[in-house]
């Protein structure tokens, strides 16, 4: 059975937006944040940057 897409949530990296910043205002953890998008702790976001959240 194939997970639907309409579970599939993204946030947009805000100005002056990290990892912390959008994991707690999308309600998850950074280490979840991370591993949805396959990210390093000392990865650099870009404002606009579309970000798995779910």
């Amino acid at each position: 059975m194939s997970q639907s897409s309409s579970m599939v949530r993204y946030a947009t990296v805000p100005r002056n937006g990290s990892l912390y910043r959008v994991a707690t205002q999308n309600g998850i953890s950074v280490n979840e944040l991370m591993r949805l998008n396959g990210l390093t702790p000392n990865a650099h976001l870009r404002p606009g940057q579309q970000l798995r959240v779910r």
